[in-house]
């Protein structure tokens, strides 16, 4: 069973959401897996952020009901997320990313915080 403290208590916004969509893009996506591209500029955003609240951020994402597994590739810049699709519809992924419907994908993912 997952810990979920560490999302439970993370504070973040629809503005938190939308710019971390500057920094990354969709290379593949498939029913219940997606890989992004994150830009080597996402470090500029992160760049006051220690290794241990980096790795904090990651486990709070992996604790996400949706997320099933997650895997970081830092040599290529990649993150290969799969999740249920029952839980988070795949096409959340493009309106977050395409800056199309940010607040409901913000809803979403609260959503399903409260509901742990």
């Amino acid at each position: 069973m997952s810990d979920f403290t560490p999302i439970k208590k993370a504070k973040f916004s629809p503005e938190d959401l939308s710019t971390l969509a500057d920094y990354i893009s969709i290379i593949h996506q498939s029913k219940g897996r997606i890989r992004l591209r994150i830009s080597l500029k996402i470090k500029e955003l992160f760049k006051d952020v220690s290794n241990d609240e980096a790795e904090d951020l990651l486990a709070m994402f992996e604790a996400l009901p949706m997320v099933k597994e997650l895997k970081f590739n830092k040599l290529i810049g990649s993150l290969t997320i799969v999740y249920d699709d029952t839980l988070f519809d795949p096409k959340l992924w493009n309106l977050w990313l395409e800056k199309k419907d940010i607040a409901l994908v913000y809803q979403k993912i609260n959503e399903m915080i409260k509901a742990l």
